[in-house]
């Protein structure tokens, strides 16, 4: 993921316009799911910033957008913000396109989601936004199953007044009150049976119900007051409808000032928060308006049921007993009444309030239609001003022709992107396809690599064989090395006695120098050696070459034997040993090299020095012969025989700390 689309992911979670902008406009990709399977939009509602669910939208989002996430089961904007009770959110998403009966993977819509989380506020704003609140899942359960579950008797009661169909089964062929009943809430159980009983008594309106009773089904103790009741419920419809007229008119004009670019005095945030407050002041009165309805169903049936009992207690004279348990009931429906009437009198009391809080609405919305007109007004004194800057309008023209072609482009980008969307669709389905042959292969890869660890067990066993000859041999090798290595000893030996013999006779050069014919025929003898020592040198590590090869050739290809026979743990132990003793082996005879190779160099740095004095000698010799008068020639001789003694000397002492060096590494 970019900078930019991290930066469109945070801002969204956060509300930061500022942020939201600068992503969108830097080219962020509006409709990608981040690797938690959620868009912008997603986070944007589920947070409720709705500016920035708007900013989102007129950068054209996909509204209806799935989320991908495992815990949002295919949920999209408007299902999160309805389960956390977002209205504001919803309006948004709705008013710019949102389908307001989209489904989920589970086909359960956002009155749905609303429901189960027990949010009366987004289920009102749904309702007054058009969204249907009969809708099923799948044909089965529908919101007041989710209600239920939700254990809110709120959103139970409010989809009951709103004429969700209780009596609806599930896939399980339970009713809303059967889920109830199995999930221990009583009072949602009780609520619900009662409205299963009175709607077998009573009609499902309770004005309709007042406009139908005829004189001599009502009572002379009630009928007044409920007459009183339900003229308060008509009045208090009427001054909610018209402050529901006035919170529209003055948010169209709200929304018809911004779209002509007018500039206000006032924040429009603030603005927008006193619309949401008046929004939601007009929900409280709708809600107290279904409370009274309620308490007005209820009164119905408390009358009804008054008036079967008068009936039948005018059937049952004769019988006293009878009578006396009419009469304890009658003074319980008396005592009821008196709850219901005392009930009454706090409605009375809560709508005389509502007048009151519907006069403070009323003064905020005339301030509120002064403050548009004076926005107005200079509105149109910014007009003029504008008109006087025709190089501005000019400006924001030529502004107005790139954003055109910054839209275009976009749009132009989106195509693109659906184009990439498609082929990376594409390329998944091949994917999953490589993906199925490739997994194919490697089952066939699996069972080879089972005959192959079957053969490599009998390779095993074969080597175990190869490993028992190997000992033999290694045996043997080690008697021929031992005995090779007890000939390089006396080799070097010997050519420590010649080096010795070698010092001696130069020794006896240098005191017989006059007899220069005789060195000469010396020094051919002792290059004669030499040679002879540089054969039998050559000899011997062509010997020890040979014999490297022949231990390399035995550890890396031992020959294959036919069918070997299982080894016991006694002859594993042994085989461990043995492959011990053969890397000890391998390490004696590289020490061996490396001694050899020690004795080589430090024989071809004798011979140098040899070389160089015999080179020396000779022209030694030349300067005996052409300064045999010159005394002091003589005397230079002298002192150049002096150094070259004393270079011998060092020479000496090199050699005998080689051989202290080599004496060592011996006894290593």
């Amino acid at each position: 993921m970019t900078g930019g689309q991290r930066s469109l992911m945070s801002s969204a979670k956060s509300g930061d316009l500022e942020e939201l902008e600068e992503a969108v406009e830097g080219g962020a990709l509006l409709n990608q799911h981040e690797v938690e399977g959620r868009a912008a939009i997603h986070h944007a509602a589920a947070a409720g910033h709705h500016h920035a669910v708007a900013l989102l939208l007129q950068a054209k989002a996909d509204p209806d957008l799935k989320s991908f996430s495992a815990d949002d089961d295919g949920g999209r904007a408007i299902h999160l913000a309805a389960e956390v009770g977002h209205s504001e959110v919803l309006r948004t998403l709705v008013r710019e396109g949102a389908n307001p009966d989209a489904t989920d993977n589970k086909g359960r819509g956002a009155v749905h989601w609303a429901a189960l989380r027990g949010q009366v506020d987004s289920l009102e704003t749904l309702q007054e936004l058009g969204c249907d609140l009969h809708i099923k899942v799948n044909g089965r359960a529908n919101a007041l199953h989710f209600a239920v579950a939700s254990g809110n008797l709120e959103v139970v009661r409010f989809l009951v007044l709103a004429g969700v169909n209780k009596d609806q089964k599930d896939k399980n062929n339970k009713l809303p009150s059967d889920v109830a009943k199995a999930k221990g809430y009583k009072d949602i159980h009780h609520y619900l049976k009662e409205k299963n009983h009175s709607s077998r008594q009573t009609p499902p309106s309770p004005r309709g119900t007042l406009t139908r009773r005829t004189e001599d089904q009502r009572t002379n103790l009630s009928d007044p007051l409920l007459a009183d009741l339900h003229q308060k419920l008509t009045q208090l419809e009427k001054e909610k409808s018209e402050a529901l007229e006035e919170t529209r008119a003055l948010r169209e004009e709200l929304e018809l000032q911004q779209h002509q670019g007018y500039q206000q005095q006032e924040e429009p945030d603030d603005l927008l928060q006193r619309l949401q407050l008046l929004s939601h002041e007009n929900r409280e009165y709708k809600r107290k308006l279904n409370h009274m309805e309620e308490e007005l169903r209820h009164r119905v049936e408390e009358e009804g049921r008054e008036h079967q009992r008068r009936e039948y207690e005018d059937e049952q004279q004769q019988d006293p007993q009878h009578l006396q348990i009419l009469t304890h009931q009658n003074k319980e429906y008396r005592a009821r009444l008196t709850q219901i009437e005392s009930r009454e009198a706090e409605l009375v009391q809560r709508a005389a309030a509502d007048k009151q809080r519907l006069t403070t609405l009323e003064t905020h919305l005339q301030a509120l239609r002064e403050e548009l007109k004076q926005s107005q007004e200079d509105a149109a004194r910014h007009q003029e001003l504008a008109s006087k800057s025709g190089a501005e309008w000019a400006a924001i023209e030529r502004a107005a022709v790139e954003t055109r072609a910054r839209e275009k482009e976009a749009s132009e980008r989106v195509s693109n992107l659906t184009l990439e969307v498609q082929r990376l669709t594409q390329l998944l389905n091949n994917t999953s396809r490589m993906a199925a042959a490739t997994q194919e292969g490697q089952q066939k890869r699996i069972m080879e690599l089972r005959e192959q660890e079957e053969w490599r067990h009998k390779m095993v066993e074969n080597l175990t064989e190869r490993l028992r000859e190997a000992e033999a041999r290694n045996r043997n090798m080690e008697v021929e090395v031992m005995q090779r290595e007890t000939r390089n000893q006396h080799i070097i030996a010997g050519l420590r006695q010649e080096v010795t013999s070698l010092h001696h006779r130069l020794q006896h050069t240098q005191s017989q120098q006059h007899q220069t014919g005789h060195n000469t025929h010396k020094v051919e003898e002792l290059q004669h050696v030499l040679q002879q020592l540089q054969e039998e040198n050559a000899r011997k590590r062509q010997t020890i070459n040979r014999l490297q090869q022949q231990v390399d050739s035995l550890s890396h290809n031992p020959p294959t034997p036919q069918q070997p026979p299982p080894l016991s743990s006694q002859d594993q132990k042994r085989l461990r040993e043995l492959s011990e003793k053969e890397s000890t082996n391998t390490q004696t005879i590289a020490r061996l090299n490396t001694r050899l190779a020690d004795l080589t160099e430090k024989t071809k740095q004798f011979e140098r020095a040899v070389y160089t004095y015999k080179i020396k000698l000779a022209e030694r010799e030349r300067e005996l012969r052409g300064a045999e008068n010159n005394k002091q020639t003589v005397v230079d001789l002298r002192e150049e025989v002096k150094k070259l003694t004393e270079r011998l000397a060092m020479v000496r002492q090199k050699a005998a700390s080689a051989r202290n060096s080599m004496q060592l590494s011996e006894e290593e």
